[in-house]
């Protein structure tokens, strides 16, 4: 087995496999038809196929001379693996991917198998890799609802001006119990949130239906949701309510002003959420069907 080189057209495996690098524009065909239906509500064609666009680490497994599937395969990275039928040996085949993938990977770093399906997990985990995190998408019709709240709370459009406080908010409601989780937690929501001002905030119509609460008493921000695009139609960006402020209705009642806003252009919206999460009863009491679950794992470094 050789080293990973951008430049290499094909890897020898064992047992008389192999990987040959394919032709992104073929590739992505044969990974939308055979890549486990359709988790994320995809609604065209167009967008199952973008999801690979140029992509240069599409490889296609081969047995012998035959195609037996597909992989997206770098250094420390490891996604959409697929089989052809009637070939089913992803053990197999899984087994053989891991052991190139560890030769080539740095082992200062973790390695990462990115939207695994239910049907794969195990696979995974008997040959190490751990979960990491399991999510599944959400979806329902936007609808008109009547979203009333509490006249101490102020609506207030969001804008670049209020992301820091609207960080605050995203923070407050997800704080763990140690020091470092928190800092960290803190950067990935001030990241995000400078990410949604900098790329959404001229979606008028997403904008108008994000809803950013304040404390007219306190002057204390409360609750914000927002919302972005994806794929282009409505996606529920983020959704949070400090901690003092939780169980008045407030999370249900963005969500029923969002998906009535989004109804004077869009026929439905989508969220995800991290598999138990107690939003997702809020989300399936409100009419969120979901779909597949996909997990993230990881081989852990060293």
């Amino acid at each position: 087995m050789e080293k990973f080189d951008n430049e290499m057209k094909a890897y020898v495996l064992e047992g008389d496999y192999s990987i040959k690098r394919a032709d992104a524009s073929e590739f992505r065909i044969w990974y939308t038809v055979y890549k486990n239906s359709n988790p994320y509500y995809r609604f065209d064609w167009e967008h199952h196929l973008k999801v690979i666009g140029d992509n240069s680490i599409c490889f296609w497994i081969m047995h012998g001379a035959v195609r037996i599937g597909g992989v997206l395969m770098q250094p420390n990275c490891i996604s959409g693996l697929y089989l052809i039928p009637p070939y089913s040996d992803i053990s197999k085949v899984l087994d053989i991917l891991t052991k190139l993938l560890r030769q080539w990977s740095d082992k200062n770093k973790a390695i990462l198998a990115y939207g695994v399906m239910p049907n794969q997990i195990e696979h995974y985990q008997r040959l190490g890799y751990q979960v990491l995190e399991v999510r599944r998408c959400m979806i329902r019709p936007t609808e008109t609802f009547d979203a009333v709240f509490d006249d101490r709370f102020e609506l207030v459009q969001p804008k670049a001006e209020y992301a820091e406080a609207i960080a605050d908010i995203l923070i407050e409601a997800n704080k763990s119990g140690t020091k470092t989780n928190n800092e960290a937690l803190a950067a990935e929501h001030k990241g995000n949130t400078a990410f949604y001002f900098e790329n959404y905030s001229d979606l008028e119509l997403h904008i108008k239906a994000s809803t950013f609460l304040v404390d007219k008493k306190t002057n204390k921000a409360a609750g914000v949701c927002l919302i972005s695009s994806w794929e282009d139609w409505p996606l529920v960006y983020d959704i949070a309510v400090c901690p003092e402020y939780q169980k008045m209705g407030l999370a249900e009642n963005m969500l029923k002003r969002a998906i009535s806003v989004l109804k004077e252009e869009y026929r439905v919206i989508r969220l995800f959420v991290t598999v138990g999460n107690k939003a997702q009863s809020l989300y399936h009491r409100l009419g969120f069907l979901g779909g597949a679950e996909a997990a993230d794992l990881y081989i852990p470094f060293g």
